[in-house]
């Protein structure tokens, strides 16, 4: 199953998939990300014009862990960068 642009995932590992960014709220070029800028706009930082912003979503500790090596596993959220249009239907 392919996902949406701008879906954003859980995963247990500390790195995206093929098509995901990790959602460290990294400023991104517009002109490189045209589909994923349409859908979230600067909402998250940015100057709308050139560059956007992804959310910064701390990982989520897991059960009885914590955030890093030192304290246990942590969930880490990623978005889709290479995916599906949503369309409105």
């Amino acid at each position: 199953m392919d996902a949406y642009i701008g879906e954003i995932r859980m995963f247990s590992f500390d790195w995206a998939p093929r098509g995901w960014m990790l959602c460290q709220g990294q400023t991104l070029q517009i002109a490189q990300f045209q589909a994923l800028f349409a859908l979230i706009g600067n909402f998250y930082g940015g100057d709308g014009t050139q560059t956007f912003q992804l959310p910064n979503l701390t990982p989520l500790p897991v059960a009885g862990g914590g955030a890093n090596e030192k304290t246990g596993p942590a969930m880490n959220f990623a978005i889709c960068i290479n995916g599906i249009f949503p369309t409105r239907d």
